[in-house]
């Protein structure tokens, strides 16, 4: 009798411990706390009666399960995956045009304000440029004292920024871009530290965003260090901006709402002259052709640039004869902006 409920009791401990990540995932959907099993009394009972798996192992494995039903609110990093200080967090600068600045951050990490200013300098001593396109999207980072750094460069001094725990940050002096015009690129991969980069310039109405809802993901962590030289970082709230506002789950909407499939802005990164087959270099993605290549990425269907299957049906005018016709719809929004703000002398 002993040893029957003893092997039912081992039964039972491998199908929790196997599906303790789902039942996280599920508890507050289709488990109520009040009928959730307790995560102490399983893992004793798995320890006390799983014989093919040792103490080590089963650590990992609930450590494991735990973090990747949490993998917003809870991470855990090594010490050793700090930054090296020599690490450009900076991938691309160009003109385009002969008077716009474009500049891609990958992540706002620390030295990242330093590294921007850097090449601001340096492209400004081609000739003074008319504006700047800065790109974050599939930016990230985690640094929210190096995020409030680099948004400080285009704000005038004495603004409020923003508050990650340690209370609110505050803009410095004059800085030499503040009245620059700038547009920010942003889609649903930027995130954490590179989306309260976009938040705060929009905030404060020095950047126009362009393209699609951000990540939502600007959560204010506590940092723990670990007895094994590992820190644990946890949510506890999420960032604020002046006035108390949070940056929300659903992230911070564009002011020129322009999505594209994400494997296709992968390729507009490496070249924004890209021309998806079926394309020519004479025409530019329009809203109806994004629309439908972003449904079809959505129902698991590989984006078609067919024009008979759309694409090209919509007696489009070209805007340009130039070969090189910029095809990145979002970066070609950021131009007719900045060319738009040139014009007529407003920021």
């Amino acid at each position: 009798m002993l040893n029957r409920t003893t092997s039912k009791l081992k039964s039972r401990a491998l199908i929790w411990l196997g599906s303790f990540a789902l039942s996280l995932q599920a508890a507050t959907a289709d488990v109520s706390p009040a009928t959730a099993p307790d995560f102490q009394e399983i893992y004793r009972l798995v320890q006390e009666h799983l014989t093919t798996r040792n103490r080590d192992e089963l650590n990992r494995a609930a450590i494991e399960s735990l973090l990747n039903a949490l993998p917003d609110e809870v991470t855990l990093t090594d010490l050793e995956n700090k930054a090296a200080d020599d690490e450009s967090w900076i991938s691309k600068t160009q003109i385009f045009q002969g008077i716009f600045a474009y500049i891609r951050i990958d992540r706002v990490s620390a030295g990242c304000k330093d590294q921007l200013l850097a090449e601001l300098n340096r492209l400004s001593q081609n000739g003074k440029f008319a504006g700047l396109t800065l790109d974050l999207r599939f930016s990230s980072g985690s640094d929210y004292s190096e995020a409030a750094r680099v948004a400080d460069l285009f704000l005038r001094g004495g603004l409020e920024l923003m508050d990650w725990g340690a209370g609110m940050t505050i803009s410095t002096e004059t800085q030499p871009f503040q009245n620059l015009p700038i547009i920010v690129l942003i889609n649903s991969k930027t995130a954490v530290a590179a989306e309260t980069v976009a938040a705060l310039l929009q905030k404060h109405e020095s950047a126009v965003l362009v393209g699609s809802p951000t990540a939502g993901h600007a959560l204010a962590y506590k940092e723990f260090l670990l007895q094994n030289g590992q820190r644990l970082r946890i949510a506890s709230g999420r960032v604020k901006l002046p006035g108390g506002l949070e940056i929300p789950s659903s992230g911070i909407n564009p002011d020129l709402f322009v999505s594209a499939p994400q494997d296709l802005e992968r390729k507009y990164l490496e070249d924004p002259y890209y021309t998806p087959e079926g394309l020519t270099g004479s025409r530019r993605l329009n809203e109806a052709d994004l629309e439908r290549m972003k449904q079809e990425e959505l129902n698991g269907m590989n984006p078609s640039t067919d024009p008979d299957e759309g694409i090209g049906n919509q007696n489009p005018t070209p805007e340009t004869s130039d070969a090189n016709m910029i095809q990145d719809p979002a970066l070609a929004r950021a131009m007719d902006i900045l060319k738009g703000l040139t014009i007529f002398g407003t920021k």
